[in-house]
């Protein structure tokens, strides 16, 4: 039987993280102490554009977010992981890091003497995150699949998707690996000829508005 416990993993992404704290004083006190790997993000409130604002970066590949280890905190992390998970074509890379420490925050843990962001934060991708509570949360493993499924999905890198699947098959016992990597792959499929079919949908109506009012081009280019 494999185990369906809290899984010990190995990191999925080997490249460092930038940590994101929601406050400026976790920022200044990082830098203060020699931690560079630090950018602030000056909020907790984590919204649609504040994303599409580090997808647009170049100064941020790679970033986990760093909420507050209060109720607070961990509330919008869950919500944060939610929308990052709804979101389609993200080029970045994003996790969460949560408190190691016994403290509220980055400032609390430096200044309790903490050293290394290693010793302050847990950081889990969210697959890695999404996985962990699937598993504590549900039992029937046909249901973790098909939650966890998109979370795949958003991943470009193939070798990345496999090494998902690999950890995944380590602990459902009803698919194996490759039953796992064809559901994917179909998903795929199907998702890419809904898409295909969408936009020849919206080209033949331009093009039977073009051909009964030629006026109506404005609002094809409108569209465009």
């Amino acid at each position: 039987m494999k185990s369906r416990g809290n899984p010990k993993r190995k990191a999925l992404f080997t490249k460092q993280w930038r940590y994101g704290p929601q406050k400026y004083l976790d920022f200044v006190t990082a830098y203060q102490a020699g931690l560079y790997n630090v950018v602030a993000l000056g909020s907790a409130s984590y919204t649609d554009e504040l994303i599409c604002t580090l997808e647009d970066s170049p100064y941020v590949s790679r970033i986990a977010f760093a909420l507050d280890n209060d109720e607070t905190g961990i509330n919008r992390t869950k919500s944060l992981i939610d929308r990052l998970k709804s979101m389609n074509n993200l080029e970045k890379k994003y996790a969460v890091a949560f408190m190691k420490a016994d403290a509220k925050d980055l400032d609390e843990a430096i200044n309790a003497g903490l050293e290394s962001l290693d010793d302050i934060y847990k950081t889990m991708t969210l697959f890695e995150y999404s996985l962990q509570f699937l598993l504590n949360t549900y039992e029937n493993e046909r249901e973790i699949l098909d939650m966890i499924i998109p979370t795949i999905l958003q991943e470009d890198s193939r070798l990345t998707r496999e090494e998902m699947v690999s950890e995944l098959a380590q602990h459902i016992n009803e698919y194996s690996k490759d039953t796992i990597l064809r559901e994917i792959n179909f998903r795929e499929d199907f998702k890419k000829q809904n898409i295909a079919r969408k936009y020849e949908k919206l080209i033949d109506k331009f093009k039977a508005e073009v051909l009964s009012e030629p006026q109506s081009i404005n609002t094809l280019s409108r569209h465009m």
